[in-house]
């Protein structure tokens, strides 16, 4: 069946969406579900010259994921592919329908941080390089995440493990050590890129239509974190919200966190289920 390809996002790793494709797989299995590592996380390092010499890493380049994306869509013998990218994930699947428009059948943006467009930019962006360059001081990614954890809403709060599965949450994937050492050496401040957004209005819903083939997800437990006022930028800047299909402000509320894909899989997959559905 058709393609769907999940793209990782800051933590890189492609096994925190194994639940979502596993459910997704038995309940609705005329499709075919994909995800990988991203470059330089997890599984997929550079080639290293010898056994005792590490493969050289680089520094984040969205052109160079969004290729990345396009060579996995190849290799698996297929030609286009629906794309659903969460958080950093989020950006790179806008940056690979501006590069590889004709990949991309339809895009769902879950969270991507596209903060340059809030109005709050500013204070965001000296508070990411206040941190970033805290941990250029000392490498210390444990304090470098403490941090950037009180950036977000919902995500990592304080429940014990009784009360997550009242609500009917489990623990996310964490990503290998080496992963979070990547993600701040190479690709912390570079990664909040915002693509020309601008250029995809033709993919969007228009307003007071039903038909579009993006749609941007925004989780109920995010509250306000900069993530999710994001998503309203963003589907204002391609001209969505027609209060038809959804709230006014073009995006659709889903159940969970900013990895509620993962944490609320039964609740998540059904909304999921839906947007596949209306593509067709």
């Amino acid at each position: 069946g058709q393609l769907v390809t999940f793209i990782p996002g800051g933590n890189g790793h492609g096994r925190q969406y194994f639940p979502l494709m596993l459910y997704l797989s038995e309940v609705l299995p005329g499709y075919t579900y994909a995800t990988y590592d991203r470059r330089q996380m997890s599984l997929s390092q550079p080639i290293s010259p010898s056994p005792k010499v590490p493969g050289v890493k680089r520094k984040f380049s969205h052109p160079q994921q969004a290729r990345d994306t396009l060579a996995i869509i190849q290799a698996l013998n297929f030609d286009t592919s629906i794309i659903f990218g969460s958080s950093l994930g989020g950006i790179i699947a806008y940056q690979l329908a501006l590069d590889h428009p004709s990949a991309v059948t339809s895009l769902i943006i879950h969270e991507a941080p596209t903060f340059s467009l809030l109005p709050d930019a500013s204070k965001i962006y000296d508070g990411f390089r206040g941190m970033h360059e805290d941990f250029e001081d000392g490498k210390d990614v444990a304090r470098a995440w403490r941090r950037f954890n009180k950036f977000f809403i919902g995500l990592g709060d304080d429940k014990d493990k009784k009360e997550k599965e009242v609500e009917g949450m489990r623990e996310v994937s964490s990503p290998e050590v080496e992963n979070e050492v990547n993600f701040w050496e190479n690709e912390f401040l570079s990664a909040f890129w915002t693509p020309d957004l601008r250029r995809l209005r033709g993919l969007a819903a228009p307003k007071n239509s039903r038909k579009g083939s993006v749609v941007i997800m925004r989780g109920e437990r995010s509250g306000e974190a900069f993530y999710a006022r994001a998503c309203v930028e963003q589907a204002e800047v391609l001209g969505m919200g027609n209060g038809i299909t959804g709230p006014r402000d073009g995006v659709m509320m889903v159940p969970g966190h900013h990895q509620g894909f993962e944490a609320e899989v039964e609740a998540f997959a059904p909304v999921f289920m839906d947007v596949l559905s209306g593509f067709e």
